[in-house]
């Protein structure tokens, strides 16, 4: 006598089965579409492009690869700067190598709510969490920043009020 839970004789169900290349080309194909940190996500006082202020030069050439341009600066607080350009971000490490500051240029940046460079001063008064504007607009917006050692995000408008450029950086002097 046979076992009912054994019946061979019931029609098996057919498996579907996916090949692993499309399972591998799925999760590639969704890790490109989401904006991520390595992406174009810009966080106030944290840093931008994937980069962190604090990080070293070798953390930021693992990242973003050879940059476009790298100048050393005189800098009157730390003596000199080495700026590393990609494109519409710049890097700017210590002599020591280490990350102290960022500025945005390219409209590819933008924070978690949308904005960035091209947005206004209105739509960033409104969607950046503790930002304050300055009564005069030309003077921008802030986070952060005003004591040794705090982090800052200052946004930089033109005449039409729109953000012309972004820096994330730390106070040093």
């Amino acid at each position: 006598m046979k076992d009912s839970l054994h019946n061979t004789s019931a029609p098996s169900q057919k498996r579907f089965r996916v090949p692993a290349r499309f399972i591998a080309l799925a999760i590639v194909a969704a890790a490109v579409s989401y904006p991520t940190s390595a992406g174009a996500v810009l966080v106030p006082n944290v840093g931008a492009h994937g980069v962190h202020i604090g990080w070293t030069k070798g953390q930021v050439r693992a990242l973003l690869g050879i940059p476009g341009r790298q100048v050393i600066k005189p800098d009157e607080i730390m003596g000199s700067s080495i700026n590393l350009t990609y494109g519409g971000l710049t890097v700017v490490l210590t002599p020591q190598g280490y990350v102290i500051a960022m500025e945005i240029k390219t409209k590819r940046e933008r924070t978690r709510n949308r904005i960035g460079v091209g947005s206004t001063i209105n739509q960033v008064a409104r969607r950046v969490r503790g930002v304050r504007c300055s009564r005069n607009w030309r003077n921008g917006c802030s986070i952060g920043g005003g004591t040794i050692g705090r982090r800052y995000t200052s946004f930089h408008f033109n005449s039409r009020r729109k953000v012309t450029s972004i820096s994330i950086g730390q106070v040093i002097d």
